[in-house]
């Protein structure tokens, strides 16, 4: 099935899921560059979909399980950027604290980083999470936010269900475009 383009805050996505983690981080204040800048891969160009400037990474959105060649593409982005991607498959999930399905796929998808001058992959749970004390919101491991930047907290603590956290995945995923409606 071929993704509806959607236009939202001045933007055409090429997909209503794409537009709709531009609602989740709009609602969280993340700011985003959307299709910012292209690469050329080999013989190939490649457009990332988001570049969160606070994060200092890419992320990629895919509707389902992307081919090899696309995650080729994904593992030459870092090497020629060298920052983290990370590529979300599937709907917009909803943290559900004390939820199995939580703590073990967070965001479904993949994460890429070059540590050492190689590039590693991993299908690990990555969680949007947020500071208790100063509200800094960050994709983390676990959700945990002793990873966050600010490092107020200093032991695994997940905050991945904040009120703020549920309101923004709440807008993403309820959001419809039909007939201009807006989130």
């Amino acid at each position: 099935m071929k993704p509806i383009e959607t236009h939202y805050k001045g933007y055409r996505f090429r997909s209503r899921l794409e537009a709709r983690w531009a609602v989740f981080f709009d609602a969280l204040q993340i700011p985003y560059e959307y299709e910012k800048e292209g690469y050329r891969m080999g013989r190939v160009w490649y457009l990332p979909d988001f570049w969160l400037s606070q994060q200092d990474c890419w992320v990629e959105i895919k509707g389902k399980e992307p081919e090899e060649q696309e995650l080729e593409r994904v593992r030459k982005l870092v090497e020629a950027t060298k920052k983290d991607v990370y590529l979300f498959l599937g709907q917009i999930p909803l943290p559900n604290v004390g939820d199995e399905f939580m703590a073990e796929n967070g965001v479904q998808g993949y994460f890429w980083y070059e540590e050492y001058g190689k590039v590693t992959d991993a299908q690990i749970s990555y969680w949007w999470c947020e500071c208790p004390i100063c509200g800094m919101v960050g994709l983390c491991y676990g959700g945990w936010t002793e990873r966050l930047s600010c490092q107020h907290i200093k032991i695994k603590t997940p905050n991945i269900a904040s009120p703020r956290l549920i309101a923004a995945y709440t807008a993403a995923r309820s959001v419809r475009f039909e007939k201009g409606e807006k989130p």
